[in-house]
């Protein structure tokens, strides 16, 4: 499994921190991932899991660069705090 290259897991994180947000699923996705450890797993899992039938309507990258988040304790960690500084600014 490749790993998640720190420039592109930033720029990623960002990516995805506002999209959750313009959905409106911040606070469902910030609790999911407040859980812990084995949520993250289970999500990585799935993820691969699921990638080819996923692959249909979301490109495969973006499904492998979610997987790698969820593989990495501290881009989880990144991820939520970024979830959380804009729900601040939302507000």
């Amino acid at each position: 499994m490749e790993e998640l290259q720190a420039e592109n897991a930033v720029e990623f994180i960002d990516e995805l921190a506002t999209a959750v947000r313009r959905r409106g699923w911040q606070t469902p996705v910030t609790i999911l991932l407040e859980v812990g450890p084995p949520l993250h797993f289970i999500g990585e899992q799935m993820l691969w899991l699921a990638q080819p039938a996923l692959s249909l309507f979301i490109p495969s990258h973006l499904i492998r660069q979610l997987a790698q988040v969820l593989a990495e304790p501290t881009a989880v960690h990144t991820l939520v705090g970024r979830l959380n500084t804009q729900e601040a600014d939302q507000a």
